[in-house]
């Protein structure tokens, strides 16, 4: 679901066209070759610049969630903490990492990204933050899914 819903914001971010990437790429190998860099080497940059340009999974993350934070002020003050978090415990699952989460904590922002969802398809359909709000707050596990993002954090502050 969050793959999806991430991949779905990346018109709402600019992206470096592909044609720019290759080119990149391209000049780096040119001097790769001639800086006699191991294929390691080049490998790893190679990956970094195909990236270039490219949004983070927290830019998308944000982006996606923009339009519907004034609706979400129980929920989180704004996008940053939050995405950050989810970006971060996605990634740690993915890719393994130093970063631990218990269940209570995924099921709770797996709780969050529903409400988020759902604030998102009610704002498609043309309803304001205020009728969003008001649709969410008439639902009582929404109340405590806000107590408990509050509880871990996430919506405490709007810092990057």
């Amino acid at each position: 679901m969050l793959e999806a819903l991430a991949s779905a914001s990346q018109e709402q971010v600019a992206i470096v066209p592909e044609a720019v990437t290759k080119d990149l790429v391209s000049a780096f190998d040119e001097i790769a070759q001639v800086a006699g860099l191991d294929k390691q080497a080049k490998d790893v940059v190679r990956t970094r610049l195909r990236s270039v340009g490219t949004p983070s999974l927290k830019q998308r993350i944000e982006s996606l969630l923009e339009p519907v934070i004034p609706s979400l002020a129980g929920l989180m003050s704004g996008p940053h903490r939050f995405a950050r978090k989810i970006a971060d415990v996605r990634n740690a699952l993915a890719h393994g990492g130093g970063l631990r989460v218990d269940a209570e904590e995924a099921f709770w922002l797996t709780r969050a990204g529903h409400f988020v969802v759902v604030a998102l398809l009610i704002n498609k359909l043309g309803f304001g933050p205020d009728r969003v709000a008001e649709a969410l707050s008439r639902v009582p596990a929404y109340s405590r899914t806000c107590e408990a993002c509050q509880a871990y954090g996430w919506g405490i502050s709007d810092e990057g």
